[in-house]
């Protein structure tokens, strides 16, 4: 049973990032399951659109990050319709081509939507979104143009197995890609996963020293491995790491001036990433010729010890009971009896100690276990903050219903102002708590958080689940919209009218049951 709690715990542990990992991969197979077969009448179902698209993305990432240009539709119809007529042979005219290629682009770019897709994460018990584009599109100088996302590039570039070559250069391209766009936060995510890429290389360095230590064939497999999938690409990842550097450091002069204001702290923070990542890429690269010298010693040790004289005591018997011969015991025996009782101290040894100074001897080197980062998106930061602020206002309603029984919204926003002051009416998660609110005229508190209807009665339930006492669950309200008063202040022309919020007594909140 222990095992299997183990066993469920890591399961539920990585369900999260797995799930994550696999969004990459969600738009293909959505693509791919949209075929020709129902456009047309059939009439092109022998086009394979997953080949078409493959052919697409590597068009974009030809013009994007190696040309450095945009891809415009006509720029798209100038490759696609060349290909379709080369690998598909098809019998149509121009006219029918542009139809065709119109088609697969509107599958590949689904309407300048996300492709999204809902998992549950049973860490947090909660079902989230992850969404996914494979090119997003920019009006620039009266035309459209279209460039590939870096999730689109890590797509291409993973569904290739990609042993013969780094993973941090791969990464490395990613970046240059968020650099290029602008996007330096984006670019902060893939400079982390840099730095855990030279951990993870740090980490196999050390189990590659302690295998040596106790086996040293297995160790020497495991070390030529490791130089040949690793550390043969030191001198391209620093090359890309240069390049990266030197984008980052002209990124400013490529800004406007509002855009240098607004991306100044991010560019910043980025570079100061990026220097941290080289420092660690560094570090290893001295490590891993530190242990190419201790592979060199070992080997040299071991070459020693298998070419000292060893005698094995069961094969001498076994031929001496062949040859049948006694005299064989003799070569065991004499050395027995030619003991030296005088001991022998070397001088060498000697002379070594003697120039042996304190400190020379080899420090211990310690092993600290390093874990990999965990990273939290803008989508779930956005749905934290919205919780947090939709628990405050809750925790202020029922602070409100405490010291009266009725209150009007202009009665309440002045009690807001008094704790929170103006900001708090800048804030767009107030007058979206409202909009919920206001889509019940009467909540029965204990009914809303059992069977929660509508997002307000969703938020009451996280509310009471955290910090919701006994005393609360008894304040049942109602809320009244005030048409005959006038609208004074923005916030009271929030939905036309003014609100009015009063507690319920029992003979109401029955006859609000009933109504549910």
């Amino acid at each position: 049973m222990e095992l299997h709690k183990n066993l469920l715990e890591e399961i539920r542990a990585e369900q999260g990032l797995r799930m994550e990992s696999m969004k990459k991969y969600y738009p293909f197979f959505e693509i791919v399951s949209h075929d020709l077969k129902q456009f047309q009448n059939g009439k092109y179902k022998s086009i394979d659109i997953g080949y078409v698209l493959m052919a697409v993305l590597r068009m974009l990432i030809e013009e994007n990050n190696f040309n450095n240009t945009g891809v415009t539709y006509t720029d798209y119809l100038n490759f696609v319709i060349p290909f379709l007529e080369s690998e598909f042979a098809l019998d149509c005219t121009p006219e029918e081509y542009a139809q065709l290629a119109g088609y697969v682009f509107d599958k590949i770019k689904n309407d300048g939507k996300p492709f999204s897709y809902e998992f549950y994460d049973p860490e947090e018990k909660i079902r989230k979104v992850a969404r996914v584009w494979l090119m997003k599109s920019h009006f620039q100088e009266g035309n459209i143009y279209y460039y590939i996302t870096e999730s689109g590039i890590e797509f291409y570039l993973n569904t290739k197995e990609f042993k013969e070559e780094s993973k941090i250069s791969i990464q490395q391209l990613l970046l240059e890609k968020m650099i290029r766009t602008q996007n330096f936060k984006g670019g902060r995510e893939i400079v982390k996963r840099i730095c855990n890429e030279v951990l993870k290389l740090k980490m196999q360095k050390r189990e590659v020293l302690q295998v040596l230590v106790h086996d040293l064939k297995n160790g020497l497999s495991l070390y030529r491995e490791f130089f040949q999938e690793s550390v043969c690409w030191f001198d391209e990842e620093h090359d890309l790491f240069m390049k990266n550097t030197r984008l980052i450091a002209g990124a400013m002069s490529m800004l406007s001036p509002v855009d240098q204001i607004k991306n100044k702290e991010e560019i910043f923070l980025l570079d100061s990433e990026l220097k941290r990542a080289m420092a660690m890429h560094s570090e290893l690269l001295s490590e891993c010729m530190d242990l190419r010298r201790k592979v060199d010693s070992m080997v040299e040790q071991g070459t020693l010890n298998a070419i000292r004289p060893v005698v094995y005591f069961r094969q001498f018997l076994e031929t001496a009971l062949a040859k049948d011969d006694v005299e064989q015991l003799k070569l065991l025996a004499e050395p027995l009896f030619q003991a030296k009782k005088k001991k022998m101290f070397d001088l060498k040894r000697l002379d070594e100690m003697l120039a042996l100074r304190r400190g020379m001897d080899e420090e211990r080197e310690e092993i600290e276990s390093e874990e990999e980062a965990d990273y939290v998106y803008d989508d779930e930061l956005e749905e934290q903050r919205i919780s947090s602020n939709y628990r405050i206002l809750v925790r202020e309603l029922f602070a409100m219903l405490k010291k009266t029984d009725c209150f009007t919204l202009r009665e309440w926003n002045e009690q807001l102002e008094v704790r929170y002051g103006q900001k708090i009416f800048a804030n767009g998660d107030y007058y979206s708590f409202l909009v919920n609110m206001c889509q019940k005229h009467e909540i029965v508190i204990r009914d809303a958080v059992r069977h929660p209807a509508t997002n307000f009665e969703a938020v009451l339930k996280q509310y009471f689940e955290i910090e919701g006492t006994e005393e609360e669950l008894q304040m049942d309200f109602c809320l009244e919209t005030l048409t005959d008063e006038e609208p004074v202040t923005f916030l009271e022309c929030f939905s036309v009218t003014n609100i009015r919020v009063e507690r319920m007594n029992g003979d109401d909140r029955a006859d609000a049951g009933n109504r549910d």
